[in-house]
């Protein structure tokens, strides 16, 4: 698994678009797993797996939520079908980590 996470910053963008957000963080998980006759050896590929690891990984940096998840997987289709055959498969879902404005008290 690689995971790639940018700093919380404030970002005008998405703030026009969810008006509660106070910080924001581009974040990005990669896993890839091997395969031996069909059967994975190790990661776990399936885009809702790697979803929840992109949660984990918002969650360790202090993140609330996560928004704007887009997932790919590389053996969806075409000639990255062969790589399937091979016994590769590689997962991605990237987002935006967020932390929303706490009320005042």
């Amino acid at each position: 698994m690689h995971t790639d996470v940018g700093a919380m910053r404030p970002d005008a963008a998405l703030r026009a678009r969810h008006r509660d957000i106070e910080l924001s963080a581009p974040i990005h998980v990669s896993v890839t797993s091997a395969y031996a006759l069909y059967i994975p050896i190790a990661g776990g590929t399936a885009p809702a797996q790697v979803i929840a690891r992109l949660r984990l990984a918002a969650q360790a940096i202090g993140a609330d939520d996560v928004v704007d998840i887009e997932t790919s997987t590389s053996c969806d289709s075409g000639i990255s079908a062969l790589r399937y055959l091979a016994g590769w498969v590689t997962t991605e879902a990237r987002g935006t980590a967020v932390r929303y404005r706490r009320p005042s008290p």
